[in-house]
């Protein structure tokens, strides 16, 4: 029974150290350190001349401590303001959105496993993933365009791509596909979804050039938001892009183990030394900010010469997420003024629409966004398409 119970406990540390060097933490791996540190103390006493009575009292000390640093460890997990995404939405694991080297680096187009089917459950929601021969949430596209055949291609993240909703007719992209074609002597209208979760601008850039492009686009529609900020944080600029098809992302600081598996060093790196979740420090994001910011730009004034040069149109949207909607506060402002400021692209701020036209306000906004998940429901996802469509209309970019 003994032999069963040591296999099992070096059984439990080891996958957890392998789920730790994937960028993947749990409060097992809290649990982990913890033996460790009664481990270390007692290898410790064992080396040095401690007389009985001292001993009992230290290993009653550290044992107490342990039992103190567990309990405060279980209640501060229920406290959402400590929690990362993936563990708001349900996950007992923290990922690490890192460069990971025990872990394959990933395409620079940065898309899903083309042609599959499966559902992705939520605490909230669920929905269907299925993908086309290019990795992305839509239907077949022919690369010949019919006679008349007006090509619109939208890029961006999860919120292009349709996360919230169970079907990709319910997808904003599709839902203005659907009113475009019923307006009076309108033209056949055609838009592809090039949305792909958690990529960001400079993905999207490559994803056009590499694959896109040849479906051949009269317009191309760009969406960023406030999360295409911090992505390119960690994920760089175009120095990421490796000459054999991978990326190398920014290095994870030296305590993120640490930070993933404890809510107690959490509560220390947020309160106290007032980290963000992406473990910078005050100074350190504004640096980080300003340079992510730059490298948009930069990419946006590519995308504009790119659209030039191939003969297509294009529109950059700027779509508000629930905080920024919920406050009426953009926090893409000074972003938007340094891209018009680069660029002379066309910019479709949809924040505007959303709290003059829509309503939106804190009173109703979950109608719009899931509280939790924070992605668009079928409603707030409708109102986009409405969106996007008035300002195409007003800007003159489709007949």
């Amino acid at each position: 029974m003994n032999r069963a119970y040591t296999v099992t406990f070096w059984l439990f540390i080891s996958v957890n150290i392998f789920l730790a060097l994937m960028g993947i933490y749990s409060v097992m791996m809290f649990v982990v350190l913890l033996f460790a540190l009664l481990g270390i103390s007692e290898r410790l006493f064992e080396t040095l001349n401690i007389n009985p009575p001292t001993l009992l009292n230290l290993r009653v000390t550290i044992s107490a401590l342990c039992l103190i640093f567990f309990i405060a460890e279980l209640v501060l997990r229920t406290y959402p303001g400590l929690q990362s995404y993936s563990e708001s939405m349900g996950s007992i694991f923290y990922r690490s959105a890192y460069q990971n080297n025990f872990r394959p680096t990933r395409s620079w187009l940065h898309i899903r496993t083309p042609s599959i089917s499966k559902t992705e459950t939520r605490e909230e929601y669920q929905h269907s993933i299925i993908t086309n021969s290019e990795g992305l949430r839509d239907i077949e596209h022919s690369k010949t365009k019919k006679p008349g055949e007006f090509r619109i291609i939208a890029l961006g993240d999860s919120f292009t791509e349709g996360a919230g909703v169970e079907s990709i007719e319910s997808t904003w992209v599709k839902i203005l596909e659907r009113s475009l074609n019923k307006r009076e002597n309108s033209q056949i209208t055609t838009i592809i979804n090039g949305g792909v979760a958690g990529s960001d601008p400079l993905y999207e850039f490559v994803l056009l050039k590499e694959k896109l492009i040849e479906y051949q686009p009269d317009l191309v529609l760009l969406n960023i938001n406030l999360s295409d900020i911090d992505d390119v944080i960690i994920n760089g600029g175009n120095e990421r892009f490796n000459p054999d098809g991978t990326v190398t992302l920014r290095n994870a600081p030296w305590f993120e183990p640490l930070f993933g598996s404890s809510f107690l060093c959490r509560l220390f790196v947020f309160k106290v030394l007032q980290y963000d979740y992406r473990l910078l420090s005050p100074a350190e994001r504004k640096l980080e900010d300003d340079k992510a910011m730059g490298s948009i730009v930069d990419c946006i004034t590519d995308f504009e010469k790119y659209a030039t040069s191939h003969n297509f149109k294009m529109a950059l949207i700027i779509h508000p997420t629930m905080e920024e909607v919920a406050t009426n506060q953009s926090g893409m402002e000074e972003l938007a003024q340094r891209i018009k400021s680069s660029c002379s692209v066309a910019v479709l701020d949809l924040l505007e629409y959303f709290v003059e036209d829509v309503k939106m306000d804190q009173s109703n906004v979950y109608d719009y966004y899931w509280p939790i998940d924070r992605h668009h429901t079928e409603l707030g996802y409708k109102v986009y398409a409405e969106g996007v469509e008035r300002k195409l209309i007003e800007l003159q970019l489709i007949k």
